[in-house]
C-alpha cells in the first residue's frame, strides 16, 4: 500500500464492473488529459475487482449485495492516497449515496455529470442504452427528473441485455449486431442523442446517426478536471 506518501492529488478508480470497462475508462482518462509528456498525466490508483457481486442480481432478486465490497475497496483507495474517487459503472450508482457517505473523499457522480452535460448541450430527447436493472429501477430517471432532457428507453430490454452479455463474453461483433434494431427503434422515437448508460457498451464502436454521449468519457473528463483543480 502506498499510503499518503503521494504528494500530488490522486484519482482512485473503483472498478471491476466489468474489468474491460475499467480498462476502457483508463484509456479515456489518457485521451482526456492534455499531456505532452508522461509527467503531465494525473496519478491514479486502480481497484479492478471482478469479484464484486453482480449488481443486477442484487438489486432485482435480493442476491448478495455488492455494497460491502464496494465500501471496502473505496476505503482501500482512500487509505492508499486517493483524493477523488470515480466509479465507472452505471448500475453500481444505485449504491452511490451509501458509498459516498461511507468514505471521506470527493466522490464523482457519473450519472449526474451526464445529466448536466446533456442539459448544457441543449439535448431534448436521448435514447438510453442501459441494463434492465438501470431501466427498471430508474437510476437515470432520478437524476434527470429536473432536467429538460427526455429519456427514451429501448423497447426490447432483453435484446439490449443480450448485447451487454455478449460484450462480457468478449464478442464485440455479436454485441454490435444485436444493438442495431435497438438503436433503430430509438431513432424512430425521435431521439437526437444516444446515451451509453452501460459501461460494458462503452467499448463498442456503435454506428448511428444519433449524437453519442458516453458517461464513461464524461466521467474521465470530469475526473481529470477535479484532480487537476486540486494540483
Amino acid at each position: 500500500m502506498i499510503g499518503r506518501e503521494i504528494e500530488d492529488p490522486v484519482l482512485g478508480i473503483l472498478g471491476g464492473m466489468g474489468p474491460e470497462a475499467t480498462i476502457n475508462f483508463q484509456r479515456e482518462l489518457l485521451a482526456e488529459t492534455p499531456a505532452e509528456i508522461d509527467q503531465d498525466h494525473i496519478v491514479t490508483l486502480v481497484s479492478n475487482d471482478p469479484k464484486i457481486p453482480d449488481r443486477n442480481a442484487a438489486i432485482l432478486d435480493g442476491s448478495e449485495s455488492p455494497l460491502p465490497r464496494l465500501q471496502k475497496n473505496a476505503k482501500t483507495l482512500k487509505e492508499a492516497g486517493a483524493d477523488v474517487i470515480a466509479m465507472p459503472c452505471n448500475t453500481a450508482h444505485y449504491y452511490y449515496g451509501d458509498l459516498k457517505d461511507s468514505i471521506e473523499a470527493e466522490f464523482i457522480n457519473m450519472i449526474q455529470t451526464a445529466s448536466n452535460t446533456l442539459e448544457q448541450n441543449g439535448v431534448e430527447r436521448a435514447g438510453l442504452l442501459a441494463t434492465k436493472t438501470v431501466l427498471d429501477v430508474g437510476i437515470y430517471d432520478s437524476y434527470f427528473a429536473n432536467s429538460p432532457v427526455d429519456l427514451v428507453a429501448p423497447e426490447n430490454k432483453t435484446r439490449l441485455m443480450e448485447a451487454i452479455y455478449a460484450v462480457k463474453r468478449g464478442d464485440h461483433r455479436e454485441a454490435t449486431q444485436t444493438l442495431i434494431p435497438v438503436i433503430e427503434y430509438l431513432e424512430r422515437r425521435g431521439c437526437e442523442a444516444l446515451l451509453i448508460g452501460c459501461s460494458d457498451l462503452s467499448v463498442l464502436s456503435i454506428e448511428s446517426e444519433l449524437t453519442e454521449y458516453d458517461p464513461i468519457t464524461l466521467l474521465a473528463r470530469e475526473s481529470v478536471e477535479r484532480v487537476t483543480e486540486r494540483g
